[in-house]
């Protein structure tokens, strides 16, 4: 998890505690406070899980010289998903003008599925009668990598690039560019 986010989400959690104690006094009239105690509780779910959860709990109690007591006990709770997916493509390259060999891997904490391929912004079957094995949709898990060929029925223009994407079921795309030689 980014240590950018745990930070942030305590900060936002602290500030909650401070504001919620000095709207509590002022409400209230506190003039003399006598006893003033907050706790703050954190607790991490399984890492497993890829989702961690922070709870503040602030219980504040304040007595007035009128000998008003005033106890507010108030519970923040939230959940920050660390979850994603992460596709690479860490090759991808031509063994002949019809054919196109990609690798990819998820690199990402969640599991993928690839749902389509599109060429040059079309998708793989529109263009030259182009078609993937394996076939769309591909699933991957978290760490797996997988080999997809993409075969056409009309050859590639040498000595162009083309423009291949990935495009998962999260609606994220993943671009790499591919010269035939």
């Amino acid at each position: 998890m980014d240590s950018k986010v745990v930070y942030v989400a305590i900060g936002i959690l602290v500030v909650y505690v401070v504001v919620l104690t000095g709207l509590v006094g002022y409400f209230y009239g506190v003039s003399n406070i006598s006893t003033s105690t907050t706790t703050y509780i954190s607790t991490t779910a399984t890492t497993q899980l890829r989702y961690y959860t922070f709870t503040v709990t602030s219980t504040s109690t304040f007595t007035t010289t009128n000998t008003v007591t005033v106890t507010s006990t108030s519970t923040f709770t939230t959940t920050i998903a660390t979850s994603f997916e992460k596709l690479e493509i860490t090759n991808a390259y031509t063994s002949d003008s019809k054919t196109v060999i990609i690798n990819v891997k998820n690199t990402g904490l969640s599991d993928a599925t690839i749902t389509d391929i599109f060429v040059n912004g079309k998708p793989l079957s529109a263009f030259n009668g182009g078609s993937s094995a394996p076939g769309t949709p591909i699933s991957l898990t978290s760490g797996a990598t997988t080999t997809i060929t993409l075969t056409f029925t009309t050859a590639l223009s040498s000595g162009t690039t083309y423009d291949i994407k990935i495009h998962t079921a999260s609606g994220t795309d993943y671009p790499k560019a591919v010269a035939i030689p």
